[in-house]
């Protein structure tokens, strides 16, 4: 969905530790700003719980030089595990945890983070409405700008033992499962994807092991 990367710029941080911010301004070939248009593009829109950050990876990386010396750089991909909850597109297992990759991260030199403009990536215990890809290589991979849009507040889940806490926790789950449904953004995240907008391109499966089977 980006075309090309045209520019950067720094965000604004306090005097602390934290790594800068960096964004990239970004071309598409798509009206980002609508859903019915990236519910066409993509290959899966659903509702997911990110559980936990799950490591980071570089994709085009070179060594350039620098009035320090050599560098080597490349493009953060961020992974995610998330629990698929519902399906608005596509046919992922539910209430599985699968890997997903976005677009953005922590730089190699782990000084600065760097994303799309207007992006931003998951946090950990929360409910989004996610829009992603299957690619070529068989990963999964999040939208960067409107890729994950936050549906609900909540909690990573405690670790419980006993029937008792793990009633407690199905409960809750089903709780934050109708709290979504009862939002008003969901409802008119999923109208615009029953509405969407199908954009031409080449497309590739998810690996067999994270789709539900076909009904016989």
């Amino acid at each position: 969905v980006c075309a090309a990367a045209v520019g950067i710029y720094f965000g604004a941080t306090a005097a602390t530790k934290e790594p800068s911010v960096v964004y990239g301004h970004a071309q598409y070939v798509i009206d980002i700003d609508d859903p019915r248009e990236v519910s066409g593009f993509v290959d899966f829109v659903f509702v997911g719980k990110v559980e936990k950050e799950n490591g980071i990876k570089y994709e085009a990386v070179y060594n350039r030089e620098t009035v320090s010396g050599a560098k080597t750089t490349g493009n953060p991909y961020t992974g995610y595990d998330i629990t698929v909850m519902e399906n608005v597109k596509g046919d992922l297992k539910t209430n599985d945890t699968m890997l997903f990759w976005k677009s953005g991260g922590l730089s190699m030199d782990g000084k600065y983070i760097t994303l799309q403009e207007e992006d931003f990536l998951p946090e950990a215990g929360q409910v989004y409405m996610f829009y992603a890809n299957a690619w070529e290589d068989g990963t999964l991979r999040i939208l960067g700008k409107g890729g994950n849009v936050q549906l609900a507040e909540s909690r990573p889940a405690q670790q419980t033992t006993g029937q008792g806490n793990s009633a407690l926790v199905q409960q809750a789950a089903q709780n934050e499962r109708n709290s979504v449904a009862q939002s008003p953004l969901y409802q008119e995240l999923v109208e615009a994807c029953e509405n969407e907008i199908p954009y031409q391109r080449e497309r590739f499966t998810a690996p067999a092991a994270l789709l539900e089977a076909p009904a016989e």
